[in-house]
């Protein structure tokens, strides 16, 4: 099992005591709020990152727009483009990292939620195949 990102079918329950499966469930339990924490503190810096970036390609279009080329001809509108995000490429790079870590940490939860329905349903079988014993 994977320590990070632990993938997991019925199969890997099998040798597992129920005792142990309580204590998988409350390890994806705290996983998930843990996931939950790091995905809304991405989420929080991407929206940042993106509105600094959109106010710093302002600018820089406001700037290159009022400039001139060597020629003294104006810079196109795809110039004037191409210009903002060279002065800005720090800026894209920590915006496309983020953007990536919140995709990133999305998926995490979708596998961690995964695996809580797949425990909820191992630990429901266990009990009912442990009150079948019983009667």
């Amino acid at each position: 099992m994977n320590k990070d990102f632990p993938l997991l079918d019925e199969r890997d329950f099998e040798a597992l005591t129920p005792v142990q499966i309580e204590n998988f469930a409350r390890y994806l339990v705290r996983q998930l709020g843990e996931a939950e924490q790091n995905l809304s503190g991405y989420q929080t810096e991407y929206a940042q990152t993106e509105t600094d970036l959109e106010n710093e390609m302002a600018r820089r279009r406001m700037f290159h727009s009022s400039q001139s080329r060597q020629d003294g001809k104006n810079y196109t509108v795809q110039q004037v483009e191409d210009l903002a995000r060279i002065d800005t490429e720090i800026l894209w790079g920590e915006y496309s990292k983020l953007k990536a870590l919140v995709e990133i940490w999305k998926g995490r939860i979708n596998v961690l939620k995964a695996q809580s329905d797949l425990v909820r349903s191992v630990m429901v079988s266990v009990r009912t195949s442990n009150e079948m014993d019983r009667n």
